[in-house]
């Protein structure tokens, strides 16, 4: 059996997930700066170091340029890499962008399989398999909501004829 791909919606429900983060971020940096610039320390910097307005501007400009790239290139980035793959004794997760993380996930150490959705998830169609261990979780997110019933389905008969057997 080959490696799966993701649903192409989950690019835009990282895009739309990663704005709002963005915006939230913004709101309140504007509104601390605001209250920063009002206090005396900023004055006494502003005396201190007369450079001091163009480093400003350079931690926020690297914010910006950091919050684009998550927005716009590091989606696509991340859609290529993230695979899964489901076999008769073994669930593999492959995903990342710089450091490539493959996890092996034993059938028989499979507790419970569970399907998510969230409001951006629900919108797009979209649902996140939680498979959870004695040892913790993993999860494959953002495939379809049909195949992740399937993959749910799938994964607890094959639980139950394992453990059956």
């Amino acid at each position: 059996m080959e490696f799966q791909k993701l649903d192409k919606n989950i690019i835009v429900c990282w895009r739309i997930s990663r704005l709002l983060l963005f915006v939230v971020i913004t709101g309140l940096l504007l509104l601390g700066n605001h209250m920063f610039q009002g206090s005396e320390v900023y004055a006494s910097l502003r005396n201190q170091y007369p450079d001091f307005q163009q480093w400003d501007f350079c931690v926020v400009s690297g914010i910006l340029l950091y919050f684009f790239a998550g927005i716009f290139v590091y989606p696509g980035i991340e859609y290529r890499q993230w695979q899964y793959q489901i076999t008769d004794d073994k669930v593999v997760i492959r995903h990342g962008i710089f450091y490539i993380k493959t996890t092996t996930i034993p059938i028989a150490r499979i507790q419970h399989v569970t399907l998510v959705q969230g409001p951006i998830y629900r919108r797009l169609q979209l649902a996140k398999v939680t498979i959870a261990l004695a040892s913790g979780q993993h999860e494959i997110e953002g495939v379809n909501e049909e195949v992740a019933q399937q993959i749910s389905e799938n994964l607890k008969d094959r639980l139950y004829r394992r453990l059956n057997a």
